[in-house]
């Protein structure tokens, strides 16, 4: 069932941080039910964001304690009504409900969760959370690759993560980021915490809670492909099942960084091949050289046989690439990060799928998005058009590359956002934060760059 937009006036709750006392009474209905699209709570859209910490606050139409499609027991339980003219996907939507409601009367109605005995707590919990990971998928394992071909398409932007000046997640500051993106900045999709997002300063929790709330956010309006890699396969797996389970559209695992291996090519199919095996979701695959290897076209081509591999994120020169869309292209979405190739691919190789990187995030704005133009008029088959528009965000792509410092990519990507009105913040270690001097160089170029904020 393919996802409609819908409009701009939509409401958010953010999701409580999990502790790990929480871990047993924590239910999946409150886990993954606890960001609704419903009434309660408004996330404010303002100009501006990077710099207007709204809270969210109540909505004053509507009581918060009944929401539309949802009847909420208590702090920690939500139990699912069906909607009137909701459709199940197959018959074990009706079992799901069943067993939320039948949880949900035992943990959360009467608050006697604390009652229940630790044992018989996960019975119910086991018994609803594979169902409840089949009712999130919009497809089956079997027909993975013929759905992302329809639907893994457009303009995607690989998310920053804003973190406060005590390097903590700033939650309320990604989600606005997110609703920007997608909203005023009209990209299809994101890429939820990868490299640019700084997976690996973060702890397993925090990309958990960022899987949550960027789906949350995008619900209806924008899909997710959520970067479960890891050097550790079980935290990959944990993430990725995670990820399922609170509905993201897809996820992207790196080729594993390999040490002293002497047989690559049998060792990452291998490496893929368990994935596909032990997960129901999509994966695209996601290969650069600083995992310390290329992976070729014609492993690629394998790797693509098994029946979940939906798509890769491919950064190698474009002959290789090219090669791999004439053996794969009709089965998966094959793309790359580099936003000035994306055009030409669109009318030379029939790419649907920029997949991707930052630029969508820099180079556009609320008052233009000429990235998002140029992939409709090339979709359109206008060309010439499409070039015309491509060409000229030259100026800002130079800006941008001039004032980039070669050590500190992430920290330079969040300073132009800020400088766009968007959430930034600083990096992690063992990321280099910029120098003043390299403040200074990046406002300069920005001013010669034609974007302006919002």
């Amino acid at each position: 069932m393919e996802r409609n937009a819908t409009s701009q006036s939509w409401y958010r709750t953010l999701p409580e941080p999990r502790k790990e006392s929480d871990a047993i009474e924590s239910t999946p209905a409150s886990r993954s039910l606890r960001i609704l699209s419903t009434p309660d709570r408004r996330l404010s859209r303002v100009p501006g964001i990077a710099h207007a910490h709204t809270p969210l606050v109540p909505h004053p139409d509507h009581d918060s304690s009944e929401i539309a499609g949802h009847h909420r027991t208590s702090a920690n339980a939500t139990l699912l009504l069906p909607q009137a003219n909701s459709k199940p996907h197959d018959d074990s939507c009706a079992a799901v409900r069943l067993f939320n409601g039948f949880r949900n009367l035992l943990a959360g109605s009467f608050e006697i969760s604390r009652l229940l005995p630790i044992a018989v707590r996960p019975v119910i919990n086991d018994m609803v959370e594979p169902l409840q990971q089949k009712e999130h998928m919009k497809y089956t394992k079997d027909n993975a690759q013929h759905y992302a071909k329809e639907h893994f398409t457009g303009v995607w932007a690989a998310s920053t993560t804003p973190y406060r000046p005590d390097l903590s997640f700033d939650e309320e500051a990604f989600a606005r980021n997110i609703d920007h993106w997608i909203g005023a900045l009209k990209v299809a999709g994101l890429f939820i915490t990868g490299k640019q997002g700084e997976f690996f300063s973060m702890s397993v929790p925090e990309r958990k809670r960022s899987f949550e709330i960027a789906a949350q956010v995008c619900e209806g309006r924008a899909r997710t492909v959520m970067s479960c890699s890891d050097t550790n396969l079980d935290v990959v797996i944990d993430l990725a099942r995670h990820a399922e389970k609170h509905g993201a559209d897809w996820i992207i695992v790196h080729s594993p960084v390999l040490h002293f291996a002497n047989d690559v090519e049998e060792t990452v199919y291998e490496y893929y091949r368990h994935l596909s095996e032990t997960l129901d979701i999509g994966i695209a695959m996601w290969n650069h050289p600083d995992c310390g290897y290329i992976m070729s076209p014609k492993l690629c081509a394998r790797i693509a046989e098994l029946p979940n591999i939906v798509a890769i994120k491919y950064s190698v020169p474009r002959e290789q690439y090219a090669e791999l869309t004439r053996l794969v292209g009709d089965r998966i979405q094959v793309s790359t990060a580099s936003e000035e190739e994306w055009l030409d691919n669109i009318i030379d190789l029939g790419w649907r799928l920029y997949l991707c990187s930052t630029p969508p995030l820099l180079l556009q704005t609320a008052k233009e998005q000429r990235i998002h133009e140029y992939t409709k008029l090339a979709f359109e088959g206008r060309h010439a058009e499409a070039r015309a528009v491509r060409d000229s965000l030259e100026p800002a792509r130079q800006a941008f590359r001039k004032s980039r410092p070669a050590g500190t990519p992430q920290a330079h990507t969040k300073y132009w956002q800020e400088l766009l009105g968007q959430a930034g913040g600083p990096v992690r270690r063992p990321l280099l934060g910029l120098t003043e001097e390299q403040k200074a160089l990046t406002r300069r170029m920005f001013l010669e760059s034609g974007l302006s904020g919002g």
